[in-house]
């Protein structure tokens, strides 16, 4: 093994064994070392993407500011770690912009709320359901967004017809899911009237649904 990749094997033991104590894991977030450890395994494809991945899932839920899982992550990496061809690193990276979408201790986010969108839009076709599941989670976090610009977004003809297209999928859960997704779009659309789609044709169509 890389020495480097030794030392931040080690270094990633360490963090671990500082989330079994909360009082010391705080310290965390000012400790340059720890952000390079994490970010050259999330880098490097010499190690196990998925637990690194979990580790920085447990410092958000928990232990460390924002500031440090921004140190860690940036818009690049997080793409490249949703576009990795194993599920369990997409979906745990899911998992974390989730976690981040739903902090209301400070509202920032990881990524833009755009660049947000296009992937969860991306990966509501994710082959395993539930990476369609968690991306549709995601796609209702942002209907909720009081923002304009999210609903020139979602209030598309795009969204409401893949969103119709899960609704037939053969996982219940995906479908489950996909009813959030649609009540919520709904929900903005009566926000955003002005948006140009014809809503009596859509309400139709799920009728017939």
């Amino acid at each position: 093994m890389d020495q480097s990749i030794h030392t931040s094997v080690k270094t990633l033991e360490s963090i671990k064994a500082l989330i079994q104590n909360k009082n010391n894991a705080s310290s965390l977030a000012n400790l340059r070392s720890e952000i390079e450890c994490l970010r050259r395994l999330l880098t490097s494809g010499k190690h196990d993407l998925a637990e690194t991945i979990s580790i920085l899932i447990l410092l958000s839920k928990n232990l460390v500011s924002f500031d440090f899982l921004r140190s860690v992550l940036d818009e690049d990496l997080i793409l490249s770690l949703a576009s990795n061809p194993v599920f369990i690193v997409r979906s745990r990276i899911l998992e974390l912009l989730l976690i981040n979408m739903n902090d209301d201790s400070n509202g920032l986010l990881l990524l833009k709320p755009r660049v947000l969108f296009g992937l969860f839009f991306g990966l509501s076709s994710d082959l395993y359901p539930s990476g369609r599941i968690s991306s549709m989670n995601g796609l209702v976090t942002l209907c909720k967004r009081d923002d304009k610009d999210m609903a020139k977004l979602m209030i598309t003809t795009e969204v409401y017809e893949k969103t119709i297209m899960l609704l037939k999928d053969e996982d219940v859960m995906v479908r489950v899911a996909s009813i959030r997704l649609l009540s919520e779009w709904g929900k903005m659309l009566v926000k955003n009237p002005a948006m140009g789609l014809n809503v009596r044709k859509m309400s139709d169509e799920i009728f017939i649904l």
